[in-house]
């Protein structure tokens, strides 16, 4: 996963801080002495935030407080400064400094437990991320034909530049005039070239970050993927599409589980998870088969040693060839990675769970269903890339010699 750590550097890769340095941060660093009351550090915080009310480094401000109480073991109560600071930075349109800010809020609902809201999070900043890069490539566009532009304007001038320079040698030229002529598009071509090379160096920083925002999606896709919980939510995502028919019953334990499972209550978690199996055979196929995924994602999270059973039972139930069992699959090797014995059973279940995806992506192509075909070739590149990073990091066997 993309540590906090990592997402800070994001926050500041463009522009360095408006705060560290300054009279501000020392200011911060006397509000938050261990030696002062909780009650008496917020009125203080509450000062220092209506006193820049306004300031364009409020937005930094909000979030460096918050910053500060995960600093002092205190990261849930910094939760609401960076909740102010996200809607500061995006009443602004700074997508930048708001999407590092939704990571930062996933890793911190992560630390404290909050697993499926941080995945929301992280969700969150993936497809704002998105949508933001299409502006890159626009802009990219637009700069490539300023310079194009820019180019045969530079030629004209060259070309009205050689032709005064010939008339001037014929015989009762205007000599006057045409060298006028000559020293007025010389001084054009000079501006014309000093444009394209401020448009070049412009285009080279939107390349550049293009780039940067590119790999960073990659990464936080690739990150995303890895957890159960993102696994967990695909398939429901999955069965969310036909909510319609999907049963009350079900559904209502389905919510219950989740919120159980969010509160850290593992005993009634568990029961709950019972209640569910217990009339799970009465419902749709599908509603069986993901009563199990439910179950056995519910307790992985509250450390329940019957996790595996249930998703493979899940597994089971699946119908072939269904997204489905696409998804229980890749959830069960998410799990399997974490578990030193299981990793051989991970990648085999990663491994089928691509294979099979690919293989549905193919029928879609054969049905013209070209929204299923994108859907299915994003996901798939993101799996093959979190099955090459994940054997990657294991460990190389060295092989005995004869």
């Amino acid at each position: 996963m993309t540590s906090y750590k990592e997402a800070l550097n994001w926050f500041f890769q463009w522009e360095r801080s408006q705060i560290a340095s300054t009279d501000l941060e020392q200011r911060l660093q006397e509000i938050f002495n261990p030696a002062i009351s909780d009650a008496d550090r917020e009125r203080l915080l509450n000062t220092l935030t209506e006193e820049h009310a306004g300031s364009p480094i409020l937005p930094e401000l909000l979030f460096q407080i918050g910053a500060w109480y995960r600093r002092h073991g205190s990261p849930q109560s910094g939760l609401k400064y960076l909740d102010q600071a996200i809607e500061r930075y995006a009443a602004s349109s700074d997508l930048h400094h708001m999407n590092s800010l939704h990571w930062l809020y996933g890793c911190i609902l992560w630390q404290i437990g909050s697993n499926l809201e941080a995945c929301l999070h992280w969700r969150l900043s993936i497809r704002v991320w998105k949508e933001y890069l299409p502006a890159f490539h626009n802009r990219q566009q637009t700069t490539n034909q300023e310079i194009e532009n820019a180019r045969l304007a530079y030629l004209r001038c060259i070309e009205r530049e050689e032709w005064h320079r010939k008339r001037d040698l014929l015989p009762g030229a205007n000599h006057s005039q045409h060298r006028g002529h000559i020293a007025q598009y010389q001084q054009k071509a000079q501006q014309w070239q000093t444009k394209i090379a401020e448009l070049k160096r412009t285009k080279q920083g939107l390349t550049s970050k293009l780039e940067w925002y590119e790999k960073r999606l990659e990464e936080m896709e690739t990150a995303l993927l890895c957890t159960p919980e993102e696994a967990y939510l695909l398939v429901k995502d999955m069965t969310n599409q036909n909510l319609n028919r999907l049963s009350q019953g079900f559904v209502n334990h389905r919510e219950k589980i989740e919120k159980l499972v969010g509160e850290h209550n593992s005993a009634e978690a568990t029961k709950e998870v019972e209640r569910m199996l217990a009339v799970a055979p009465a419902w749709t196929p599908v509603e069986k088969a993901e009563s199990y995924l439910v179950g056995g994602w519910a307790f992985y999270e509250i450390k329940h040693d019957g996790w595996e059973k249930q998703l493979k039972k899940a597994v089971f139930l699946y119908t072939p060839d269904s997204l489905g069992r696409v998804w229980a699959r890749w959830l069960l090797g998410v799990i399997q990675w974490g578990i030193p014995e299981k990793v051989g059973d991970a990648a085999t279940n990663w491994t089928i769970a691509i294979q099979d995806l690919e293989h549905l992506e193919k029928k879609a192509e054969w049905q013209n269903q070209d929204l299923q075909v994108e859907y299915y070739s994003d996901k798939i590149s993101i799996m093959h890339r979190a099955l090459e990073d994940r054997r990657s990091q294991l460990p190389v066997v060295q092989q005995a010699g004869p």
